[in-house]
């Protein structure tokens, strides 16, 4: 698997991909489990906030669709929603690749979700750019490969996901793209829900 014509970009922090802790967020449109070809797509900044930020986008739901149906006590469900929607890129609403992982926040923990409340670095590179001027979006699908439990509060979770960029009408913008994201989430009790800690790609 090539690392990526994607800019993938991420905070520093308790993370190095992405992604806040707002439980209610909508999802509507449930993702698909599927996986294929190569390359790394554009993630979220992975530096700290500088002079030089691409502030917030707008609010609303993605046309690639948003998760629904996550099981927050479970790690696999928490970690394939946070996947699939810090890749699910919507031009018409998004600044930045750091808006999709801003929709993400709700499966982050607190001190994660916190980084993404204001202007971050990263523009999303020629990638972003493309898929700017043909005014598109992206539809992402995620499949599980590997699951390991720490203990009973921390466990790590690997998730390939497949990033399929569109133009605005709904037409292919060149092949789709895969990222291994490998994550570790946490809980603060055996009842409490998961949350994203921290994530690699590769």
């Amino acid at each position: 698997m090539k690392q990526a014509r994607f800019s993938t970009m991420v905070v520093a922090g308790a993370l190095v991909l992405a992604g806040c802790s707002d439980q209610g967020q909508e999802r509507e449109p449930e993702q698909s489990t599927t996986a294929s070809s190569p390359t790394a797509p554009a993630g979220p900044s992975r530096t700290p906030a500088s002079p030089s930020t691409v502030p917030p986008g707008k609010a609303g739901a993605p046309r690639g669709g948003v998760v629904k149906g996550v099981l927050p006590q479970n790690a696999s469900s928490v970690a394939n929603a946070y996947a699939v929607t810090v890749y699910t890129q919507d031009t018409r609403l998004d600044a930045s690749p750091n808006d999709a992982a801003r929709r993400a926040r709700g499966w982050m923990t607190p001190d994660l979700a916190r980084s993404y409340a204001t202007g971050l670095p990263g523009s999303g590179g020629e990638p972003w750019r493309q898929l700017a001027a043909a005014g598109g979006y992206t539809k992402v699908s995620a499949t599980e490969v590997d699951a390991r439990q720490e203990n009973g509060l921390r466990v790590g979770r690997d998730v390939l996901v497949t990033v399929n960029r569109l133009r605005g009408n709904g037409q292919p913008l060149g092949p789709p793209d895969t990222v291994l994201v490998s994550m570790v989430l946490v809980r603060e009790s055996q009842t409490a829900p998961w949350q994203v800690l921290k994530v690699d790609l590769s």
